[in-house]
């Protein structure tokens, strides 16, 4: 049994039964939907049990009272001024509310309206202009800026029932009258089977009636808490529908009601059914024939995935289901023909389902699996603040402990410092003298009141220790003055003698480092010269053996019916001897433009033309490279430098991008100028990981390339470098992860 109720093919055969219900699910929905639609566009049922609980009557009943109070709402008649912004009360202001005594109005009689949905009923704006009241009325302060009065008001927001089809109203303001039809006063519509009927005295006392309709209906009182809206203004709204139109309203009403009673049992069977079989499915989630829990590959996904599809699934079809439905049986949102809106209805039904089932079916298998909070984004991102959280409080422990330590050693030391200072004599005579020098100066206080003259020996006192310390401060000076200048490169510089012991041993000891950091910098640069020395001359004398090499190397090459293996021997020969004859020459170059010893012609360059000199040099390996080479170049961009040595440093950078770059890749040549600089960039993206420092790969022999997999000598960057520097402009190397970036700065010409 346990075979049957996990194997493969009962749960094929659950997922085949869920799809069909769904299919007949949503037929019958659709089904449903159209039949109500067809007895009338516009719902009348919104399940209540009686048709005179209906909102739609309802809300027809209050249209006029709705008009009505948004009149006065937004002219603010009455003996309180209502200043409002976006719907809030910001302040009332009292003014005298006058007695309104205008002439009768009456408006000319027009049809009442469809109720167009379920709880709201739309209103026409108004189509011809409706005559002024023979009588001025009141104009408060929004209306007159406006020239309208308060009848013109009034009516303007009644004129939109103009296309009314069933309702008659009856409004009286004090003696103004607005109605659309036939009735002397209010008790000529009260005669109808539904009426409502609302009174406002003069005094604000306020009472409704109302007949037929069993639900909740508001008074002109109701939409606003304070009654000075209304002034001392009578009023009276009575509203009612015609008796045939009710009729129609019910017939809609009981047709309606029909068709959601007939088609709500066979929803709810079916539905049942759903819910049996996903039930089943839950159970028989994630184990295999035999009941055992097995996981794969897509148990492995995020827990939120699978929540998000679920969510997604659910909510999408159903609002995707919802606009296809109305969208095909709506004649006034009819943009889709039924034809094509049909059948994705059935598919965005079938593939809500398999997406919403499917990504529970996957929850439910990690709930199984005890991986739902494990497979968890969350859980890992708590567990990721636990330990960030973690590794914050034991850093913090860690650098109180060690503050508190540096605190405990600074104390020790500072009272080792005290100590040593006691025991040394300008230390006790710098103590010494702080003690006389108060001592004496709270005796001059304490005596100047008695005796003036002692104000004269304070001020004698304080100047005696103000020139002490001018001293010292001009001893304290020349030290920091010494060590700027030191700082600075000048290691020669010696500090003078100071007058206080203490600052003349500090100055001795200045004095005695920079010496030895001047002889130590002097050795260095000895050295420096020497071993630039000695790679200048091996490389000089080495250029003539390579010469002999490669002259005798062009010989054999040409030497007929020599063995093939010997041939092969004279080309190795000659590449090896190429090579040798390019580093030496590198060598030569650099140890000649570090030396000092190279000879720098300064000319007027166009800093573009010299880019795309070298570009052509490089044309065919550039062709060959599988490079996107993207070049920018601004016109008109001159620099002062050495034609040759720009060349030379140009192509060398060309010709390190062909070497490191990634195939398939771009590079980027740019050169812009601004503010009277000139700057040429050179980007590309390595084909190895640079894990080297900016300022150690430009050094000599030094390649980014540890393997040394690929030709080079180590020399390219150290000599485009030198020689840019050489021409007196700015070289930066600049690593981004794979991006190599190289900026070479020259002032404009």
């Amino acid at each position: 049994m346990k075979k049957i109720f996990y194997s493969k093919v009962t749960k094929t055969i659950a997922w085949i039964m869920l799809l069909a219900l769904t299919l007949a699910f949503t037929y019958e929905l659709y089904s449903a939907v159209n039949e109500y639609v067809s007895v009338d566009e516009y719902s009348v049922y919104d399940f209540k049990n009686e048709f005179e609980s209906s909102r739609a009557v309802g809300d027809l009943l209050d249209t006029p009272i709705q008009l009505l109070v948004s009149a006065y709402r937004e002219l603010d008649i009455g003996s309180v001024h209502i200043h409002q912004h976006n719907g809030q009360i910001l302040y009332m202001e009292s003014t005298p509310a006058p007695t309104l005594t205008p002439s009768p109005v009456e408006l000319t009689p027009v049809p009442t309206i469809i109720p167009r949905t379920q709880s709201v009923v739309e209103l026409k704006p108004t189509v011809e202009p409706i005559p002024a009241p023979t009588t001025p009325a009141l104009i408060p302060a929004e209306a007159e800026a406006a020239d309208m009065n308060v009848y013109e008001h009034v009516k303007e927001y009644f004129s939109f029932l103009e296309d009314s089809e069933g309702l008659e109203y009856y409004v009286r303001i004090n003696d103004a009258v607005f109605r659309n039809c036939d009735a002397e006063s209010e008790k000529d519509l009260m005669e109808n089977r539904f009426y409502y009927l609302a009174e406002r005295s003069s005094a604000g006392e306020c009472s409704y009636e109302s007949s037929g309709y069993r639900g909740s209906l508001r008074s002109l009182n109701s939409y606003f808490d304070a009654d000075e809206m209304y002034g001392s203004d009578s009023i009276v709204v009575c509203s009612a529908i015609k008796d045939d139109y009710a009729r129609k309203m019910e017939e809609c009403w009981n047709a309606q009601e029909a068709v959601i009673r007939e088609s709500y049992r066979t929803l709810l069977v079916l539905l049942g059914g759903m819910v049996l079989i996903v039930i089943y499915l839950i159970a028989a989630a994630g184990k295999n024939s035999a009941g055992e829990i097995k996981r794969s590959g897509m148990d492995k996904l995020w827990t939120e995935i699978y929540l998000a599809l679920m969510l997604g699934g659910s909510i999408g079809a159903v609002a995707l289901c919802v606009i296809l439905i109305e969208s095909s049986v709506s004649t006034l949102y009819g943009a889709i023909p039924q034809y094509i809106s049909e059948p994705l209805i059935y598919v965005t039904a079938v593939l809500g389902m398999l997406i919403t089932v499917g990504s529970l079916l996957m929850l439910v298998r990690k709930l199984k699996q005890g991986q739902f909070i494990k497979d968890s984004v969350c859980c890992v991102l708590i567990a990721l603040a636990w330990r960030i959280a973690k590794a914050v409080i034991l850093w913090l422990f860690r650098v109180l402990r060690t503050i508190w330590r540096y605190f405990a050693r600074t104390w020790r030391a500072l009272s080792t410092e005290i100590r040593s200072i006691m025991a040394k004599k300008t230390g006790r005579w710098l103590i010494g003298g702080l003690s006389v020098f108060s001592f004496l100066l709270w005796l001059c206080g304490t005596f100047t009141p008695d005796a003036p003259i002692f104000l004269l020996f304070a001020i004698v006192i304080f100047a005696a220790a103000v020139y002490a310390l001018i001293k010292r401060a001009k001893d304290m000076d020349e030290i920091r003055k010494g060590t700027k200048e030191i700082k600075g490169g000048k290691l020669s510089y010696k500090i003078a003698a100071p007058h206080s012991a203490d600052l003349k041993e500090l100055a001795d000891d200045i004095n005695h480092i920079a010496k030895g950091l001047d002889e130590s910098v002097a050795a260095k640069l000895k050295a420096e010269k020497l071993k630039t020395e000695l790679i200048t001359n091996v490389s000089h004398d080495l250029k003539t053996p390579l010469t002999s090499i490669i002259s005798y190397t062009e010989l054999l090459s040409k030497v007929e019916d020599l063995p093939e293996e010997a041939s092969d021997y004279i080309a190795i020969i000659a590449s090896k001897s190429d090579k040798l004859k390019r580093l030496t020459q590198d060598l030569f170059d650099i140890s000649k433009v570090q030396s000092g010893n190279e000879n720098i012609n300064f000319e007027r360059l166009d800093a573009a033309l010299l880019i795309e000199q070298s570009l052509a040099e490089y044309e065919k390996e550039i062709n060959s490279s599988g490079l996107d080479f993207v070049v920018n170049l601004e016109k008109d961009v001159y620099i002062s430098a050495d034609g040759k040595k720009m060349s030379r440093a140009v192509g060398n950078l060309i010709g390190n991008i062909l070497k490191y770059s990634m195939s398939g890749t771009r590079v980027f040549i740019l050169l812009r100028a601004n503010e009277g600089k000139a700057w040429m960039e050179f980007k590309n993206i390595a084909s190895y990981y640079m894990d080297f420092d900016p300022e150690e790969i430009v050094g000599r022999f030094v390649r980014g390339d540890e393997s040394r997999s690929s030709e080079g000598s180590g020399l390219g960057l150290a000599i485009a470098k030198s020689y840019v520097e050489a021409c007196k402009g700015s070289f930066e190397l600049n690593i981004d992860g794979d991006l190599f970036k190289i900026t070479i700065g020259f002032d404009r010409a």
